[in-house]
C-alpha cells in the first residue's frame, strides 16, 4: 500500500468514526484516560475527578478563568485520536468540541486529525496561548474515555493544558451576580410590595442549559431561617436552637414569623446558649440545667436523660492524691478551661499530704497490711494524717 493509499485510508476511517458518532455511536465526546486537569490546588487526572471537585473552567473567547464545580463524571469506552504540539498530547474521541482561536469557533477534534485546523488555545503559566499541532494519529485505539459536566456557564475546562469543551448538556440557573445556583429550589428572592419589601421564590425553567433564574412573587408565606418554604402561617413552626445537642430537650425552639418580614421566621424561643467546658487535653465537659441555671457535669452518653452528677476524675501531681476536674465560671465567648482539683485533708508526721479513705498501707508483725488514710486531731500538732491500721 503506498503512502498516499494508507492517509486515504486513515482519512476515510476518522470520517466513518465521526458518521458513525452522529449515526448512533454514545452521544458523550470525551477525553482519554490519564489527561492532567487543572485545579484550583494543581493538576488531577481525569478518572480520579469526583463530583464536587472544583476546577479551572475557561472563557475560550476572552480568555477568563474562575473556579467551577464537578456536578457529573461521565465514562465511556471510544475510539480515540492524538493531537501532539510542543507543549502538549491530547487522546480524545475525533467528536470532542476543541477551541479554534484563528476561527474564534468551536470545532470537532477531528478537524485537527485530518489537518483542516492547525492551532489550539493552551494553557502555559497560567496565560492561554495558540500553539500548533504538529503531529498527529488518526486511529489511536479504543480506550476509556471520561467526560465531566461543569456547574458553571463556562463549559471549557483544561486537559493537559488544552482548553477543551465538556459538550455534555446540564440545566441550571445563575444569580444575579452570575454565580451557578443549580435549579434553584426554595431559594428567595425580593420582591417589591406596597408595604414595602417582601420576598419571593427564584425560580429555574427545565432543559434551557444555563440560564438567569427568575424571580416569581407568591404571597408572602413563613419560612425557616435558612429561607426554605414551609406553610402559609407560623403555627407549630420549630426552629433549631444554636449551641444545643439534638439529643437534648432544648434543642428545638418556637419560630415565630413577622408579617413585616416578608414571611421570615423573625425570632427563635430558645435558651441561652451552653456553656462549655474542656479539659487541657481537649476532651469536652457539660452541663445540665437545673433550678439554679447552668451546673458543669460529664457529657451525656448513650440515654439522653441520664446526666453524671461529677466530673471524671484526674491525675494529681502527687500520685497519693486523687483528684477531678473543676470547671470556673462560664465565659460567653470561649470555652472555660477545665483544672484538676487535689484537696489535701491532713498531713502525715513526715509532711506528705494525703486526703481521707485513699488507700496507705503499714507494716505489723504479720507483714504489710492495706488500710486508709484517717485524719486525726492532736492537741499540739492540729490534725495528723494515720494509717488506720496504725492504731
Amino acid at each position: 500500500m503506498t503512502r498516499l493509499q494508507r492517509d486515504l485510508t486513515q482519512k476515510l476511517t476518522l470520517a466513518g468514526l465521526l458518521v458513525g458518532t452522529l449515526l448512533g455511536c454514545p452521544r458523550s465526546s470525551c477525553i482519554g484516560r490519564g489527561a492532567r486537569v487543572t485545579t484550583r490546588t494543581g493538576d488531577k487526572p481525569i478518572e480520579d475527578m469526583q463530583v464536587g471537585d472544583e476546577l479551572i473552567a475557561v472563557d475560550a473567547s476572552t480568555g477568563q478563568q474562575t473556579a467551577a464545580v464537578v456536578c457529573e463524571v461521565r465514562r465511556a469506552t471510544r475510539e480515540t485520536i492524538v493531537l501532539r504540539g510542543p507543549s502538549f498530547e491530547l487522546v480524545c474521541t475525533p467528536d470532542h468540541p476543541l477551541w479554534d482561536p484563528l476561527a474564534t469557533t468551536w470545532a470537532s477534534a477531528g478537524d485537527w486529525a485530518l489537518g483542516l485546523r492547525r492551532s489550539l488555545l493552551v494553557a502555559r503559566e497560567g496565560n492561554l496561548h495558540q500553539v500548533q499541532v504538529e503531529q498527529r494519529v488518526l486511529d489511536a485505539g479504543v480506550v476509556e474515555v471520561f467526560d465531566l459536566v461543569l456547574a458553571h456557564p463556562f463549559h471549557a475546562f483544561l486537559a493537559n493544558g488544552v482548553v477543551v469543551h465538556n459538550k455534555s448538556f446540564t440545566s441550571g440557573c445563575t444569580d444575579d451576580e452570575g454565580t451557578f445556583i443549580g435549579i434553584a429550589t426554595g431559594r428567595t428572592c425580593a420582591c417589591p410590595s406596597e408595604s414595602g419589601l417582601r420576598l419571593g421564590e427564584l425560580t429555574c425553567p427545565a432543559g434551557q442549559g444555563i440560564v438567569k433564574a427568575q424571580c416569581e412573587c407568591t404571597p408572602p408565606v413563613c419560612r425557616t431561617v435558612d429561607g426554605n418554604f414551609v406553610s402559609a402561617t407560623s403555627e407549630g413552626l420549630t426552629c433549631p436552637c444554636e449551641g444545643w445537642q439534638p439529643s437534648t430537650p432544648w434543642y428545638t425552639g418556637n419560630a415565630t414569623c413577622l408579617p413585616l418580614d416578608g414571611g421570615l421566621v423573625g425570632t427563635c424561643e430558645c435558651p441561652p446558649r451552653p456553656p462549655e467546658c474542656r479539659t487541657p487535653d481537649g476532651r469536652t465537659l457539660t452541663f445540665a440545667v437545673d433550678d439554679g441555671g447552668f451546673v458543669f457535669v460529664t457529657r451525656p452518653t448513650g440515654d439522653a436523660g441520664a446526666v453524671p452528677t461529677e466530673f471524671p476524675r484526674c491525675a494529681c501531681a502527687q500520685p497519693e492524691l486523687s483528684g477531678r476536674y473543676s470547671c470556673g465560671a462560664p465565659r460567653p465567648t470561649a470555652p472555660t478551661i477545665a483544672t484538676c482539683a487535689c484537696p489535701v485533708d491532713c498531713f502525715t508526721d513526715a509532711g506528705l499530704a494525703v486526703q481521707r479513705d485513699r488507700p496507705c498501707s503499714c507494716s505489723t508483725d504479720g507483714g504489710l497490711v492495706s488500710s486508709t488514710w484517717a485524719c486525726e486531731e492532736l492537741p499540739d500538732a492540729g490534725k495528723l494524717a494515720v494509717c488506720r491500721c496504725e492504731r
